[in-house]
């Protein structure tokens, strides 16, 4: 019971000077996730959106799981788990530092108001698709709305961001 007590106390003076404590946690404590949307910040405040994108994929396929972060695609039952909530969070995140124009909701919203809702409207939208149906990257230095972020690539080579982007309301 002696013991039981004292590693209660040891926990409890950990929490509460964990509370209490005055000094932030620094860049080497906080989560590689955390260290990744300090970075994804500071690029979109330095406007580097290639950056930013990069940054951004590299993010999502951390929250996504191991088998996406390992396969440097997103695996799709790991996709479709994907966190509603820390997507809602990058698209404030582009949302907030581009004045609306970049952000998974304002693609969403171009996909939704499409006529046949299909991604290559989308994509032609936005430059990733030129007129004779090839792709191409983004315009990073002057992106045209909704453009960015671009990078998102899925293990079987289809296109889900906008099933994702309806599951979580965006």
């Amino acid at each position: 019971m002696q013991f039981k007590r004292h590693c209660f106390l040891i926990v409890l003076g950990l929490l509460i000077s964990l509370c209490f404590s005055t000094h932030p946690i620094s860049a080497t404590e906080a989560s590689p996730i955390q260290q990744d949307y300090t970075r994804l910040e500071a690029a979109l405040n330095q406007r580097d959106f290639k950056t930013a994108d990069s940054i951004t994929y590299r993010l999502m396929l951390r929250v996504a799981g191991e088998k996406s972060s390992n396969a440097g695609a997103f695996n799709l039952t790991e996709w479709k788990n994907f966190s509603c909530s820390q997507l809602l969070k990058i698209d404030q995140l582009w949302s907030s530092a581009t004045n609306g124009e970049q952000g998974f909701s304002v693609q969403s919203g171009l996909y939704q108001r499409s006529t046949a809702r299909k991604a290559e409207q989308v994509y032609r939208t936005v430059g990733w698709m030129d007129g004779r149906g090839s792709y191409k990257p983004p315009n990073y230095q002057a992106p045209l709305p909704g453009s960015l972020p671009y990078k998102l690539a899925w293990q079987d080579g289809n296109e889900h961001r906008f099933e994702k982007f309806k599951a979580c309301n965006l």
